[in-house]
């Protein structure tokens, strides 16, 4: 519904709650605690109104008599309600199944034209290890400082290159292209509201589109369901870094930029393995 996700309580639960005793009510909390106790975590905080302290220390006493056994009475604790949502599918023990895949909306079953058309130039044409993209760097170089020649035949057929990426990515030439990183969902410098090159914001709403322009879908949502759609890891996104955009590369071929190792490609880093080095 578009609504801020979080805890619910059920009108069933209120319901059984209302016609609740003190004693009732002492046990339902005993069995969270020893719920929590049991699922590992490493405590629980317990309050309530008009209780004493010997109210808690009951509660503690009934946590440790009921133990694991409060799976057996998981009914007593979990309340459905109307069109509820799990990111996870619910598993044998009527918990949420971490391992269960998520139940999102469907994603590409595999990867588009664009992502296939981005792959192919990336590894025949941009690739430092392809043979052609070493015969561009040649041919695309000035000088022994290695700066690029921002005129000539070689730039200007390479000029193709952005008119297919204004086309099929909405590319607005800033010359220091994530596409590769983003596996060809768009240009997130044009389509995303906040310019985002490490995202997303975490302002999407539950149909996908933007916090800030519901008309506009969050470009995000769309590079994270087609990193799924190439079977790649969208967990990449929580540990590269990509640098700040170049801004002495805008308005200047993104591809001949990279072919020279003028854009952020080689600039990206790797948060998880920083970390483990440190």
């Amino acid at each position: 519904a578009g609504d801020i996700s979080g805890c619910v309580a059920p009108e069933t639960l209120i319901r059984s709650l209302d016609g609740a005793k003190k004693a009732q009510r002492l046990e339902r909390a005993a069995m969270m605690v020893a719920a929590v106790r049991d699922l590992g975590f490493a405590g629980a905080h317990l309050g309530g109104f008009g209780l004493k302290h010997v109210d808690f220390m009951k509660i503690l006493e009934l946590a440790a008599e009921i133990g694991g056994g409060w799976r057996d009475r998981i009914d007593e604790l979990v309340f459905t309600e109307p069109s509820e949502f799990y990111l996870l599918p619910e598993g044998s023990d009527g918990l949420s199944d971490p391992e269960g895949p998520y139940n999102s909306s469907d994603t590409e079953s595999g990867p588009g034209l664009k992502q296939r058309l981005g792959g192919v130039a990336h590894d025949h044409l941009i690739s430092p290890d392809s043979k052609i993209g070493g015969f561009l760097r040649s041919r695309l170089a000035d000088g022994e400082d290695g700066s690029a020649r921002r005129s000539g035949i070689w730039n200007h057929l390479l000029g193709a290159s952005t008119v297919y990426r204004k086309a099929a990515l909405g590319c607005m030439s800033c010359g220091d292209c994530i596409q590769d990183h983003l596996h060809y969902a768009g240009c997130t410098m044009n389509k995303c509201y906040k310019e985002l090159r490490n995202g997303p914001c975490g302002g999407s709403r539950i149909d996908g589109s933007c916090e800030a322009d519901t008309d506009l879908p969050c470009i995000w949502n769309v590079v994270y369901e087609t990193t799924t759609a190439t079977d790649s890891d969208p967990r990449k996104f929580a540990t590269t870094l990509v640098p700040p955009r170049d801004w002495c590369l805008d308005q200047t071929n993104a591809m001949a930029n990279r072919v020279l190792g003028l854009d952020n490609a080689c600039k990206r880093q790797d948060l998880s393995a920083d970390e483990a080095e440190s």
